[in-house]
């Protein structure tokens, strides 16, 4: 939950590539996560698996998005 909003949160971790995007969603410890890999920088992808993601975990739009990356030696950002 996020104390902010009192909604259910949806984390979202990713690994930069320069070639593809790893990215892990889950809601919790004990939960398995969904991992998928996409072509970097394909944001409409992104978005898409963010939504399937929430629909699988069965969060809302309105629910919180955490997210978390690992950049490699650049420390890519979006």
């Amino acid at each position: 939950m996020n104390p902010a909003t009192s909604s259910p949160t949806l984390y979202l971790a990713f690994e930069l590539g320069q070639k593809q995007w790893r990215l892990g969603f889950t809601v919790g410890l004990g939960q398995p996560p969904r991992e998928r890999t996409i072509p970097a920088g394909n944001l409409t992808a992104l978005q898409r698996e963010i939504a399937l993601a929430r629909k699988r975990f069965g969060r809302t739009q309105q629910s919180y998005l955490a997210i978390g990356e690992i950049g490699g030696q650049r420390g890519l950002l979006l």
